[in-house]
């Protein structure tokens, strides 16, 4: 990214970069994605935010694309540290990973192409090549972890997380939401698509593990931090509106601290007034968990 004020936040602190975000000539993308260029191009951002610290526990690389050889290990072998990203190379997921990564939690992808990630968030991911789909990939993929966030398609994911016993899955539903504007959506983006899948919610609701499913309208891509959040758990309420992607990866971020007994269901939107955000910690705590069917 070329940019004279991003440039300059070389050699400034964690906390000046990110208020140099929040000023109206770099507001245009958001912080996410300036994030993401930085931690493509800057160095520094893993000496701040404790790439010492978490170095790969074997000392090696990352597996190359043609690698499948992957050492299976029980839950009970690994420590439950990691989250793990499904569909990592997807829009929203990618937002997710970066706020995990600012909130200095040990992170897993499943993505198409390993290089790919390692290249885009270095050593602060682990990588683990393939998708819900197979179970040979989520097997290794959820290995270590404690907790899921699924963005895109559900495929065997719920399946595996009981066998794994996971602690929790965080799942974006946007099945009931009205159909304006997502049609083209949905064709352009399989991330979109997947999360329309009628069943979805349903699908999510009968797993044994723990879970939150948070229901959106459309996901837009401006930038975040600019306006509040609204949070339902009125079945009978209208169908949520937009809501800004940087935001929403925040909140999915936010659910992991949360974490239900059994299930937890809200609705989430931008508030179309131009109020200041609260306190995403604060908010979320106050939402009830679902009564067992």
């Amino acid at each position: 990214m070329v940019n004279g004020s991003f440039a300059s936040a070389l050699t400034e602190s964690p906390q000046q970069i990110a208020k140099a975000f929040q000023r109206p000539s770099v507001i245009r993308r958001g912080f996410g994605d300036d994030l993401l260029d930085f931690i493509e191009a800057g160095p520094k951002l893993r000496k701040w935010y404790g790439e010492g610290e978490r170095m790969p526990k074997d000392g090696g690389s990352p597996l190359d694309d043609g690698d499948t050889e992957t050492t299976l290990q029980t839950a009970s072998d690994v420590p439950r540290t990691a989250v793990l990203v499904t569909d990592a190379d997807s829009p929203l997921a990618e937002q997710v990973v970066l706020q995990l990564i600012l909130a200095r939690e040990e992170v897993k992808v499943l993505v198409k192409s390993v290089s790919t990630a390692t290249a885009a968030f270095g050593s602060y991911v682990k990588p683990c090549l393939g998708n819900t789909g197979s179970v040979q990939a989520l097997q290794p993929a959820l290995t270590g972890a404690k907790a899921v966030v699924c963005t895109g398609r559900l495929g065997n994911l719920l399946q595996a997380a009981e066998q794994q016993r996971l602690y929790h899955i965080v799942v974006v539903s946007s099945a009931g939401a009205s159909s304006g504007g997502f049609l083209l959506d949905s064709f352009m983006d399989a991330e979109v698509a997947a999360q329309r899948e009628k069943g979805r919610e349903e699908a999510v609701s009968r797993c044994s593990v723990p879970h939150t499913i948070v229901r959106v309208g459309r996901i837009r891509d401006t930038p975040g931090g600019q306006q509040a959040l609204d949070f339902s758990q009125d079945s009978s309420a209208a169908a949520p509106g937009d809501v800004c992607r940087e935001d929403l990866a925040k909140v999915l971020v936010e659910c992991l601290q949360h974490p239900p007994k059994t299930a937890r269901v809200f609705a989430v939107q931008n508030r179309q007034t131009r109020e200041p955000p609260e306190d995403l910690a604060s908010q979320i705590s106050r939402l009830r968990e679902a009564v067992p069917v």
